[in-house]
């Protein structure tokens, strides 16, 4: 389905395999995104504070990422970050687990 590696932002990342211990760390990160979401439903992903869409891409790059060098300061800050990657990559996480 996916390559073992993929490149964001000209970094090489190794997509790390499943586990139930990545699993329960990615379910608390969508967690807090949900309580956000709860807590500011008047409000659009436009409004989402930029230091709090940079911490959770951060941690979600943290548990379904390898990188080849560390991430450099603002990485997750640029606004040509490849959110979609991350994304396609939670998703390929998450069918992983549906079918073991």
């Amino acid at each position: 389905m996916f390559d073992k590696y993929t490149t964001v932002n000209g970094i090489r990342v190794k997509l790390n395999p499943y586990s139930e211990a990545r699993f329960k760390s990615l379910r608390l990160v969508n967690d807090e995104i949900s309580a956000w979401i709860g807590d500011n439903q008047e409000k659009t992903i436009n409004d989402i504070p930029a230091d709090l869409k940079e911490k959770w891409w951060k941690t979600k790059a943290e548990i379904l990422w390898t990188p080849d060098s560390p991430f450099t300061d603002g990485f997750f800050s640029n606004e040509d970050f490849e959110a979609g990657i991350l994304k396609d990559s939670e998703d390929n996480f998450i069918i992983k687990r549906l079918y073991i």
